[in-house]
């Protein structure tokens, strides 16, 4: 149907096949009636996706029935996914109504926290909501194409704490003041949650120790393992937050529940502080929980000398408590050695017993050293104090400290006036040695 047509180039002459336009309109429509057969032939002889993942699980489920195998079978891909045990090309996840019918609390689009159980390893999942489900085991469950019968039930927060295993602490270097080595358990006692510590070396004669504590919130789901927030109150009614961490497998740890979480590496408890050294990154932290109150650790004389002549003007009031004791060995050895952070500690610890067994005030709150805000306070805020241990200073320097660290505590007590209208009435406590022993200079000022 093609008519030739000549073309002159140059010398040559070459023949050009024209189409015309009817054939060409014919052909398209054979072409196009051609097509949709074929489009109509392949959709009603070929599966879709959806069918051959249903097709897949029937015959899955129908062998597990022969078979009579009790849970779901299950493969692992190169990724330590859990997928169902299906022929190939198919990769078929978990459907959610295949959970909904081993599990009887388990409501599909509901988030729920599993306990799976692969041979003879178990591990916890978090499902999400949706029609499937890909959960993620560790690598020592298995490796890639190996076959398990999974089982699957319901992980409540009572269950996760009962099946929560024994954890041991330590660090490379044991640290001054502090056991080298604790273990830490969840148990109960009389109807309520309990943190049963061991540790080892002992500390002021103390190898085991149980604090109450109770659960807070629901179970949370982060980075392959569930954790549940365990809180504890120490003397002072001031709650502490801890996170213990469990993947159902091998992997357990407990973190302090910050905005930031912090491995927890130690506990150490001395009879009165809870120590807790714990990791960040590469940067170590030491907490302190106070479990008794820290006013029975030290002593001091009766007499005191009221109004010293020392040029304070600004001052309400002045006083000086003489002779202050550290009852313990631990506390003696402290103040002759320990670092800036310690010694702190141990004059804030100082003014806590001076404020509470001298001048009568309740309800203090001690606070961890170098904290933004007042050392100490009253749980209403009307009453505040700074507090210092002035160690290892020359006596041609001691006065010239002592001035000094007055007009700064000074400065930040007045400061702290400003901020918070609650304060009304501020104490200035600064202890040093006399001699062989530690006195005590109380200063008070009203804002």
């Amino acid at each position: 149907m093609a008519v030739g047509k000549a073309v002159q180039y140059g010398f040559r002459t070459a023949s050009v096949s024209v189409t015309p336009p009817f054939v060409v309109v014919q052909m398209g429509s054979l072409l196009q009636m051609w097509y949709l057969s074929w489009k109509h032939v392949k959709l009603t002889s070929t599966p879709s996706r959806h069918q051959q993942r249903q097709a897949a699980i029937e015959r899955l489920l129908s062998q597990q029935r022969l078979e009579g195998a009790a849970g779901i079978r299950v493969r692992l891909t190169s990724q330590n996914q859990v997928f169902l045990d299906t022929w190939r090309p198919t990769r078929v996840a978990i459907p959610a109504s295949l959970l909904e019918k081993t599990m009887p609390s388990f409501k599909i689009g509901r988030k729920a926290f599993i306990r799976a159980t692969y041979g003879q390893s178990s591990v916890y999942h978090y499902y999400g909501g949706g029609q499937t489900w890909v959960p993620t085991v560790p690598e020592s469950v298995g490796k890639p194409n190996d076959v398990f019968e999974m089982s699957a039930s319901h992980l409540t927060r009572k269950g996760f704490v009962a099946s929560f295993p024994r954890i041991g602490l330590g660090t490379a270097r044991q640290q001054a003041w502090m056991t080298g080595w604790s273990e830490i358990a969840l148990g109960h006692g009389g109807g309520r949650l309990e943190l049963e510590v061991t540790q080892d070396p002992p500390v002021e004669g103390v190898s085991r120790y149980t604090m109450v504590a109770k659960t807070v919130g629901s179970l949370a789901f982060q980075k392959g393992s569930v954790f549940t927030v365990v809180e504890v109150k120490d003397v002072f009614s001031v709650p502490r937050y801890f996170q213990f961490h469990h993947n159902g497998h091998r992997r357990a740890w407990i973190s302090l529940n910050r905005r930031k979480s912090s491995q927890v590496r130690l506990l150490s408890f001395d009879g009165y502080r809870l120590r807790i050294k714990s990791r960040l990154r590469r940067r170590y932290s030491s907490t302190v929980l106070y479990m008794r109150d820290p006013a029975g650790l030290y002593s001091f004389e009766k007499s005191t000398t009221s109004n010293p002549n020392l040029g304070i003007q600004w001052a309400d009031t002045i006083m000086v408590v003489h002779n202050v004791a550290p009852r313990r060995e631990l506390e003696q050895m402290m103040v002759r050695h320990a670092d800036w952070y310690e010694t702190g500690r141990i004059g804030a610890e100082i003014t806590y017993s001076i404020l509470k067994e001298k001048m009568g005030v309740r309800g203090l709150i001690l606070h961890e050293p170098g904290r933004w805000g007042p050392d100490l306070e009253t749980g209403d805020g009307r009453i505040v104090a700074e507090s210092r241990f002035i160690a290892q200073v020359g006596p041609d320097e001691f006065e010239s400290r002592l001035f000094r660290d007055l007009a700064q505590m000074a400065r930040k007590t007045r400061r702290e006036f400003r901020y918070d209208s609650k304060h009304r009435l501020g104490y200035i406590v600064i202890s040093y040695f006399n001699g062989d022993k530690i006195d005590s200079l109380v200063v008070s000022l009203a804002s």
